[in-house]
């Protein structure tokens, strides 16, 4: 018995010695630059996500956002290093410099995405974000010609065609509408309409029947896929039915897998090019013209879709969120919007595609006072996007003229990463 006790204690000084010296070696690879020790890494989903924020142990939730320059003020540099040591130790650098972060977003060979981390992505089948290399080469080549004007149109329609519903057919005759979170109101429509012109599944705010051979309606499906993501990604698939709620979750992207291999199986039997959703036009740019080893596969043109789909309509949402929250808290602001669509709608029709170029100031408003006045993505698992200090003490209503004024052709102020820095996968 004194002899598997001591056997025991003996692995578990080892393993913790392997520790030390892996969690050593890692600091040693950045020659010790300050930066927090933690037990998990901020890049992970348990130290972004699920543990709370404790020193030693975890980051927590938006902590980049909350801490914003306070670390780097602490630290005394520009950068930090982040080690980590639960696992495989990890090396994170979180950067507040402008020039750094255009290196690193820029220079794709030097300093490519680990992909590691993007695996969880794989829903349905790889796609562009969670590849690197030759893979991602040919993934863009195929899936940027998806991102065509004709789409962009059926966008325009579709969110057209969406909110008149909701006038008429939600809200109908009533005077007041209250909303106590205006994401209830944006969430659905982003979704609504990436469903429309990324799948061709044209969505109604009304209730839908469920199709025969299915056990949710398709807007069910897609509306808890969305939702639950981070389920996904979090919970192992062997635990996805250990309660009520994940099995739920299941069912739902199990669902929606069937709805969009069935959506695939109706393109590739009746080709029709009047489509112009991006789930044609992936099929198209990937068959038409590429040989055969450059082609996306079924799982691969899944992939991709789902993941236009699902990356898109949330950020979207948010950030019209924030706009419309903005426009409510600066009824100045407000007026002037208002007056401007005015003076381009002279007549009070319904907007066209063709009007959206002459909409400077809805452009510049949804552009930069949900993205760069009040920043919502400030991390792109190796990237932080912080306050430049020139700029720390500049009130809300000086940030708030100066963005403006940059998207109406001013000098540009870099209070923020320019979204053209960033790498769009």
């Amino acid at each position: 018995m004194q002899s598997i006790a001591l056997l025991l204690v003996s692995f578990g000084l080892v393993v913790v010695l392997q520790k030390v010296i892996a969690f050593w070696k890692a600091m040693k690879t950045v020659n010790f630059h300050p930066g927090p020790r933690r037990a998990v890494s901020l890049t992970g989903t348990m130290g972004s996500a699920v543990l709370p924020p404790w020193p030693g142990l975890a980051a927590g939730l938006n902590h980049l956002y909350k801490a914003k320059m306070k670390l780097f003020n602490y630290y005394g540099w520009d950068a930090y290093a982040e080690v980590s040591w639960f696992g495989k130790p990890t090396v994170t650098y979180v950067l507040a410099d402008a020039g750094a972060l255009k290196e690193v977003t820029s220079n794709r060979q030097r300093f490519q995405k680990p992909t590691e981390i993007y695996s969880v992505l794989n829903v349905y089948g790889e796609n562009v974000l969670m590849v690197e290399g030759e893979k991602w080469k040919k993934y863009k080549k195929l899936t940027i010609p998806a991102f065509t004007d004709r789409n962009n149109r059926l966008v325009w329609s579709e969110t057209i065609r969406l909110v008149l519903e909701l006038f008429e057919d939600v809200w109908g005759d009533k005077k007041t509408i209250e909303v106590n979170n205006f994401l209830d109101i944006t969430l659905p429509i982003t979704l609504f309409v990436f469903s429309g012109a990324g799948l061709g599944n044209h969505m109604s705010w009304k209730d839908e029947e469920i199709p025969k051979g299915h056990k949710l309606s398709f807007k069910h499906a897609l509306h808890r896929a969305s939702s639950d993501l981070i389920i996904k990604a979090a919970v192992p698939s062997w635990a996805m039915g250990l309660t009520a709620r994940l099995r739920e979750s299941r069912l739902a992207f199990e669902e929606l897998g069937d709805y969009m291999n069935e959506m695939l199986q109706e393109r590739l039997v009746s080709r029709n090019s009047e489509r112009h959703d991006l789930f044609s036009l992936l099929m198209a740019s990937s068959m038409e013209d590429a040989k055969d080893g450059e082609r996306l596969d079924r799982s691969e043109i899944l992939g991709n879709a789902f993941i236009f789909l699902i990356a898109g309509h949330e950020t979207t949402a948010n950030t019209l969120c924030f706009a419309f929250a903005l426009l409510a808290l600066y009824q100045d602001e407000q007026e002037r919007l208002y007056e401007h669509v005015c003076s381009v709608l002279t007549d009070k029709r319904i907007p066209t595609y063709a009007d959206m170029p002459l909409l400077t100031r809805c452009l510049a408003f949804t552009e930069t006072e949900g993205i760069a006045v009040l920043a919502l993505m400030v991390s792109k698992y190796k990237v932080s996007i912080k306050e430049e200090p020139q700029f720390a003490s500049e009130t809300f209503e000086q940030r708030k003229a100066r963005v403006l004024n940059t998207k109406l052709d001013i000098t540009l102020g870099p209070v923020r990463v320019p979204l053209v820095f960033t790498r769009r996968d």
